[in-house]
């Protein structure tokens, strides 16, 4: 399951722009990578503005984004970053040019989701179908 990280100045998203933020990044992912849904978790730390800094001085007009994801190739997650700077750039209000991107490949055999071992791409059904009742019933009510 990709996980991103967002970090941002505290008081820059208001409750409903952090939905959007997540949203955006959630759908994002889904778009170019075809995972489930259920897939994509999305934490948002806000930090002090005196806490961030850029080359040793106080910057606090950004928002980063780290995602940790399936490793992937170069052109898929050139792809992927574009998409999600675009869609947060559009729920925030932020610039694109001030919303920076990381990701962060990890191999599938490294994750573990619902007391399950991660599969690779394309796997995904075979994996979701191995998975115990409770972790079906979970996976259900998150997608709605």
């Amino acid at each position: 399951m990709p996980t991103y990280q967002v970090f941002v100045g505290r008081d820059r998203l208001t409750k409903e722009g952090k939905q959007a933020v997540a949203t955006a990044i959630t759908e994002g992912h889904v778009a170019v990578t075809g995972a489930p849904v259920y897939y994509v978790q999305v934490i948002i730390h806000e930090v002090p503005e005196d806490n961030l800094f850029i080359g040793g001085k106080p910057f606090s007009g950004h928002m980063w984004l780290r995602g940790d994801v399936r490793c992937r190739t170069p052109e898929v997650d050139g792809r992927l970053m574009t998409e999600l700077v675009k869609r947060v750039s559009r729920a925030s209000g932020f610039d694109r040019a001030f919303i920076w991107c990381d990701l962060c490949g990890i191999e599938p055999t490294d994750i573990m989701k619902f007391e399950a071992v991660f599969p690779s791409a394309g796997e995904e059904k075979a994996w979701y179908e191995g998975l115990p009742d409770r972790a079906k019933k979970a996976i259900e009510k998150i997608r709605g």
